[in-house]
């Protein structure tokens, strides 16, 4: 209770949360055996709201170290700069040295084994030195691939590894998103659309303010734009301008710019932050293709930076196939409440991508590409507006605004496109 009394002088509540803390005791099952009652000595309730407000209030006077200290719950990291090994080793040992007895002190054991050490550089010619360094008398292994809060990293920052794995990870929660969609059954496009939010992106994302600017992000982009495709029901040579707006979820690259820019502005607003200290005195950059997440530095002219207005400019700037059939990205479509078979049509109409006779046989899935009406080629653009057998009147134009007539040609086609 004296750290917390320092840090909070209300007797009151000192003696509440002693009373919480104290004389609390266990007995573990096994079976139809159980253990005698056990009594806790120390250490908080596992899965307490307050156990990790209260831990870091105990750890509030942790020793001064000359590394700088980034610590989550019970989760610390060291980091120094230097432009020597050596200096690094020296500094960090003496760090590592002086919270060990702080941790004695305070009758807290950390776990030697699970120390990792990595050295961040770019120099290819030392890619395989390690430091030489001991915690509590057990020598600090060194890792190519540190994990720290859910972020692999690697030597240059490249964040090839964490993205190769975040793919994978993602890929799995894509193929549950398709168990719910089929191209004539399934989910709407709605249940569609929250289910990929809730399972795919919030795993595609995780800090994504900090790997935004890697050249490896296509490996996430692929399988976002697969989830896009399920959503939509387009197929995979549709264009990608175009998966974005049929879903209705802004493209992933500004979705990650917006998360970057809205944590930097909230940086800058919070003066007594580490992160502030570190984004007032960046480094200069050396190699221009590593874009730093602070060029996207949130000055008065960026700070209101809007996901609607960045995206109607992309989709003005692309000009897709057809794209003057949707004047505003960030609006539903029409039709987005369709049942499935025929929000799957519409799509590829729209796009001018599917499975009609022309394609098929580029694909080499087909004989001919004629259409049975006698045209040369049977495209998407053929059947909806100049096929004297199926054409639909006013064209692709007239069917976009999903009119009632329209809902029922789309359910009445008899191709299966």
């Amino acid at each position: 209770m004296l750290k917390f009394i320092r840090v909070i002088p209300c007797a009151k509540l000192a003696k509440l949360m002693n009373n919480m803390l104290s004389n609390r005791f266990f007995q573990v099952f096994m079976g139809d055996e159980s253990s005698r009652w056990r009594r806790l000595n120390d250490g908080l309730p596992q899965g307490s709201v307050l156990a990790p407000i209260l831990f870091s209030l105990y750890l509030s006077d942790i020793s001064s170290t000359l590394s700088k200290q980034f610590q989550y719950a019970d989760d610390i990291a060291l980091t120094y700069q230097a432009v020597s090994f050596t200096e690094c080793e020296a500094n960090l040992e003496a760090d590592l040295e002086l919270l060990n007895r702080y941790f004695g002190r305070w009758r807290l054991q950390p776990n030697p084994t699970k120390t990792e050490a990595c050295v961040f550089h770019l120099s290819t010619q030392q890619a395989d030195r390690t430091l030489d360094l001991t915690f509590a008398g057990t020598e600090v292994q060194h890792v190519d691939h540190p994990k720290y809060l859910g972020v692999s990293l690697d030597r240059s920052l490249t964040y090839n590894n964490h993205l190769t794995k975040a793919a994978k990870k993602v890929a799995a929660r894509v193929n549950l998103v398709r168990k719910l969609a089929g191209k004539n059954w399934g989910a709407s496009a709605e249940t569609l659309r929250t289910a990929s939010l809730a399972l795919v992106y919030s795993t595609a994302e995780y800090c994504a303010p900090v790997w935004l600017n890697s050249v490896h992000t296509s490996k996430i982009d692929v399988q976002l734009n697969n989830t896009m495709r399920i959503i939509s029901g387009t197929v995979k040579s549709t264009q990608l301008q175009w998966l974005p707006v049929l879903a209705n979820i802004a493209p992933p690259k500004i979705r990650r710019e917006a998360a970057a820019i809205r944590e930097l502005t909230n940086c800058r607003k919070n003066a007594r932050s580490l992160l502030y200290e570190q984004m007032s005195d960046v480094p200069v950059q050396r190699l221009i293709s590593r874009r730093p997440v602070w060029g996207l530095d949130p000055h008065p002219s960026t700070s209101q930076f809007s996901i609607n207005e960045s995206w109607l400019t992309a989709w003005m700037s692309a000009l897709p196939i057809n794209g003057e059939l949707i004047l505003d990205p960030n609006s539903r479509p029409p039709g987005f409440d369709l049942r499935r078979h025929d929000w799957v049509l519409l799509n590829r109409f729209r796009t001018n991508q599917g499975r009609c006779a022309f394609l098929m046989h580029r694909w080499g899935y087909g004989e001919t590409p004629v259409c049975d009406c006698g045209a040369d080629e049977q495209t998407m653009h053929h059947i909806v507006n100049d096929c004297p057998l199926r054409s639909f009147p006013g064209g692709l134009v007239a069917l976009n605004e999903v009119t009632p007539v329209a809902v029922e040609y789309l359910s009445q086609l008899n191709l299966n496109l």
